[in-house]
């Protein structure tokens, strides 16, 4: 069990990291703006269609492939949906270092019983 009272407290420090403070902030701060919710929305919905049609083997058509790379762009112009885009790229930065530094440990454990 100490195994998994170290992995809760892992997570309790992920939670207090300035990465995960800030991509709360920047979460509260898109609720609060209506235009960028539907921009980052109309997005998730382009782009489930688009995977949707790759899975089922079927290439994207050019209206769909224009309106995500409009709705992108509009993404990136959007300060409030490119500041949590920002805070979401770096908390899966912390979060493979992470898992790396788990990996490193797991094999330093593999060489020493070898």
């Amino acid at each position: 069990m100490a195994l998994i009272e170290k992995a809760k407290e892992l997570g309790r420090e992920i939670k207090n990291s300035k990465e995960y403070l800030d991509l709360k902030e920047k979460e509260q701060g898109l609720s609060e703006d209506p235009e960028a919710k539907e921009i980052l929305e109309e997005v998730q919905q382009v782009q489930q269609q688009l995977e949707s049609a790759q899975n089922m083997g079927m290439q994207p058509d050019q209206e769909q492939m224009n309106k995500f790379n409009e709705l992108r762009q509009q993404m990136h112009q959007n300060e409030t949906v490119s500041a949590f885009a920002q805070a979401q790229q770096e908390l899966n930065e912390l979060m493979k270092q992470v898992n790396q530094a788990i990996t490193d440990g797991i094999e330093e454990s593999s060489e020493d019983t070898e």
